[in-house]
């Protein structure tokens, strides 16, 4: 007997592209790498829709993997529908800003800076380069591109995201839900304790 949803938000979005892996990381960094970024504003701070909030892009960890937009919500029951519709939206057309994009290139150029390997995480870091087609350290030209990386090229990555199809699952209590207004994003499936756990 919940007062608060737990809410998943989840989308296919193709295979694993290792030379967008700095696409990926810019687009989780700006709409929900922190406390600046776009969801966690929108949805939290300027709205008090939730508790927390929080979405990014998670790429695939080998060749042929499947990548997925992904989105997280925990909020008051009764706000559940309007939390959800405007993630649902953000993801679909996100605010650009030149100020919040250039917080996000100063954030992923600082984690290169002070996040170095340590001597036992390099054998795990190059046969994870070498499980993407990479034949050497893929950093220094990410590196690099980050420091010119611009709003048009994430605008161009994030554009993907319009129209996708999204997978929403809520654990509430549905006597507290409005299950009517959930149906509006689309077909509404409910599932029983024992369907979830059938052991």
């Amino acid at each position: 007997d919940m007062t608060q949803s737990q809410v998943r938000l989840h989308a296919a979005d193709g295979t694993l592209e290792p030379a967008r892996m700095l696409d990926y990381n810019f687009y989780s960094n700006y709409m929900g790498g922190g406390f600046s970024s776009v969801i966690f504003q929108e949805i939290r701070e300027a709205r008090s829709l939730a508790y927390s909030a929080w979405g990014g892009y998670g790429g695939g960890s080998q060749l042929g993997d499947e990548n997925r937009l992904l989105g997280v919500l925990g909020c008051q029951t009764d706000k559940t529908v309007e939390a959800v519709e405007l993630m649902l939206k953000l993801f679909a057309d996100p605010p650009y800003a030149e100020a919040r994009l250039k917080e996000s290139r100063d954030s992923i150029l600082q984690s290169y800076r002070t996040d170095p390997l340590t001597f036992r995480e390099i054998p795990g870091a190059v046969l994870g380069w070498e499980d993407i087609g990479f034949d050497k350290d893929p950093r220094p030209a990410r590196f690099k591109r980050a420091q010119t990386y611009s709003l048009g090229e994430f605008k161009a990555f994030a554009s993907r995201m319009k129209g996708k199809v999204m997978t929403v699952t809520i654990l509430g209590n549905r006597d507290r839900l409005d299950m009517k207004a959930l149906g509006k994003f689309g077909e509404l499936v409910e599932k029983k304790v024992d369907d979830l756990f059938p052991y």
